[in-house]
């Protein structure tokens, strides 16, 4: 039953882990395309509005609705890794109250 239990627990373990990797690869593909960190953008960020060219500004406006998504969607990739691994702890726990209950009963 020990065993039985370690193969489970193991599972779980190595499960989370797994795509906890994947979100980290997607997640670290996302930011090297971060539309935050555009060389451009940030030095029109420093640029008052009433100094910038027509383009210049058009530029800054598109690449901060850009950014803003961006953000947005990496906080919820965050969010959604967050309740795998808690997830993955809840189960384990769970399994382990099962095998001790069960070991108790005989």
């Amino acid at each position: 039953m020990k065993t039985l239990f370690l193969i489970l627990l193991s599972a779980v373990a190595f499960s989370s882990c797994s795509s906890s990797k994947n979100s980290s690869k997607n997640l670290s593909k996302d930011y090297k395309e971060n539309p935050c960190e555009d060389a451009r953008y940030l030095k029109l960020k420093e640029m008052k509005m009433s100094d910038m060219t027509g383009a210049e500004s058009e530029y800054f406006k598109t690449k901060t609705i850009k950014c803003e998504d961006y953000e947005r969607r990496a906080k919820t990739k965050l969010t959604t890794i967050d309740v795998i691994v808690v997830s993955s702890i809840l189960v384990a726990i769970a399994l382990l109250v099962a095998t001790v209950n069960s070991l108790g009963t005989h």
